[in-house]
């Protein structure tokens, strides 16, 4: 029991850096590239709101991340860089 404990909060603070990562990489990005949501929106077919989501801490999920990614013709990697 103790060790699912420390797995689970060992997943919860991976998590948290992933959220932290992708949260920075994106702004990072769009700004670089000069892009409003709604140009992000164009290009990876996510909504606007789940991207302002993203940018503000929001967990997304994997599929989002790809989709994001190959919009921006990035690997899923590249946004979890520091």
């Amino acid at each position: 029991m103790i060790e699912n404990d420390r797995l689970s909060i060992k997943m919860f603070i991976l998590s948290e850096q992933v959220q932290i990562m992708v949260k920075v990489r994106l702004r990072e990005i769009r700004k670089e590239r000069s892009l409003s949501f709604r140009d992000l929106h164009i290009l990876t077919g996510v909504g606007v709101s789940t991207l302002h989501l993203m940018e503000r801490n929001h967990n997304p999920k994997l599929k989002t991340l790809a989709k994001v990614a190959a919009g921006l013709e990035l690997k899923v990697s590249d946004l979890l860089e520091e």
